[in-house]
């Protein structure tokens, strides 16, 4: 939808954040490797790991200097920045992926780029995202909801008392 890339956000990473950033990511990798942790989008074990975890570790970053927050996603389990949920991508052209089970009152920001060059597309909660269509059978059996971006709010409007 061209209402929410119209409306997307650059932002860029300095070096120093790049580098912070990306030891978040590759001590995400080492639990993941060592607690045998398995993220419901990707299988321990995956060629792509050490990738993911960094990108999606600068992409919830690229968020929290855009929103002027400290970055507290350091935890498996805990939000990416408190009720903030950042879903990334290095592809613009992918819809944004949700689970049944993300928590309804959660805010799901979609965020594309890689290597510290970012867009912040728009964002949706939890329950308004369950309602875009969904795949029962996606990667390992798990299933899906796709969010297009027409169906994202701008920034702009974004609750800031999460």
């Amino acid at each position: 939808g061209a209402r929410a890339i119209m409306h997307s956000v650059s932002v860029t990473l300095c070096p120093k954040e790049m580098m912070v950033a990306g030891l978040n990511g590759q001590m995400r990798q080492v639990e993941n490797v060592r607690k045998k942790y398995r993220p419901p989008t990707m299988g321990c074990g995956h060629f792509k790991d050490w990738q993911l975890h960094v990108e999606g570790a600068l992409a919830e970053w690229a968020v929290a200097k855009h929103l002027g927050v400290y970055p507290s996603g350091f935890e498996f389990g805990s939000g990416d920045l408190g009720r903030y949920e950042v879903r990334s991508s290095p592809n613009p052209k992918t819809l944004m992926y949700m689970k049944p089970t993300d928590k309804d009152d959660h805010i799901f920001i979609r965020v594309t780029g890689v290597n510290g060059d970012y867009q912040i597309h728009g964002w949706i909660t939890g329950k308004d995202g369950k309602q875009c269509p969904k795949e029962d059978k996606y990667k390992n059996d798990r299933p899906a909801i796709w969010v297009p971006y027409a169906a994202l709010k701008p920034m702009s409007e974004l609750p800031r008392n999460a």
